[in-house]
């Protein structure tokens, strides 16, 4: 092998036997460094996206639990009006009964009434009948 590449005869060993030096063109150490940049970046970029998609899917609970609560809410508001317009139908049925009662109770009183002024009327003739008879 006559070209630089990376295998054996690329490599020489340095200081201890554990550590060696790769030969490899400028350009290609320069794009590798580049590449390891790059990766760098996305890897942050990465993490930013995830922590804003954590963000956003607490907003989306949020949003559903509320949503929740309303829905709750409307139920309960459907059947306390539910429950008035069964109570003012109730009421008005017994303000129709009442109203008759009433007015049944003002004839029996307009009644009686008309029988104590003649009743009173014919007390009245009777007492000028005996006192001053005629």
């Amino acid at each position: 092998m006559t070209s630089l590449s990376f295998s054996q005869t690329a490599t020489k060993i340095v200081l201890n036997k554990r550590d060696s030096l790769i030969y490899m063109p400028k350009q290609l150490a320069i794009f590798l460094i580049q590449d390891v940049v790059k990766s760098d970046a996305y890897a942050e970029e990465i993490a930013v996206l995830n922590d804003n998609l954590q963000v956003k899917d607490r907003i989306i609970t949020q949003q559903d639990t509320i949503i929740a609560i309303y829905k709750k809410k409307e139920v309960s508001f459907q059947k306390s009006i539910s429950l008035h317009e069964e109570t003012e139908s109730e009421h008005t049925v017994q303000i129709q009964e009442l109203t008759h009662k009433l007015e049944k109770k003002r004839k029996t009183l307009h009644f009686w009434q008309i029988v104590a002024v003649g009743a009173i009327g014919g007390m009245i003739g009777i007492h000028y009948n005996w006192k001053y008879g005629q």
